[in-house]
C-alpha cells in the first residue's frame, strides 16, 4: 500500500480505494505506551524539535514583491523573505529531523533486525 487517510479520527490505508486496513488512534496511542522509554523520549523530543522548527519559519514568504509591489496601490510585501542560506539551512535541519524519525521508527518497529532463517528456504538451490 503505498497511501493513506485520516477519516473518522481513524488511519485507512490504502487512501483512495476500498481499506484493506483501519487502524484506530486508540490502538496507535496503546502501541505507544508500549513502546520502550526511550524510544518514546526520542519520538517526543523529534517531534517538538520538528515543531519548533515550523512555528520559527512559519512566517516566511517566498512570493517575488520583497522589494516591489505587486501593483500600483500597494507598496512590498512586509512579511519576511528568508536569504537562500537560511532557506539551505531550514531545509537542511527538516532533513535532518525526518532522517532522525526514519532511524527511529524503524528501530521502534525492529525493522533493522535481520530476518533469522530466510535465506535457508534457498540453500538447496
Amino acid at each position: 500500500m503505498t497511501g493513506w487517510e485520516t477519516r473518522n479520527g481513524k488511519v485507512h490505508a490504502p487512501g483512495r480505494c476500498e481499506s484493506r486496513v483501519v487502524i484506530t488512534k486508540a490502538q496507535i496511542n496503546a502501541y505507544a505506551r508500549s513502546l520502550r522509554e526511550s524510544v518514546r523520549a526520542e519520538l517526543v523530543a523529534l517531534r517538538a524539535e520538528a515543531r519548533a522548527e515550523v512555528n520559527r519559519t512559519a512566517g516566511w514568504c517566498h512570493c517575488p514583491w520583497s522589494q516591489t509591489a505587486p501593483n500600483a496601490h500597494s507598496g512590498p510585501c512586509q512579511r519576511y523573505h528568508p536569504t537562500d542560506d537560511e532557506d539551505d539551512a531550514h531545509y537542511a535541519t527538516v532533513r535532518r529531523i525526518d532522517y532522525a524519525l526514519d532511524e527511529v521508527l524503524w528501530r521502534a518497529l525492529d525493522l533493522h533486525r535481520e530476518p533469522v532463517g530466510q535465506l535457508e528456504l534457498f540453500a538447496a538451490l
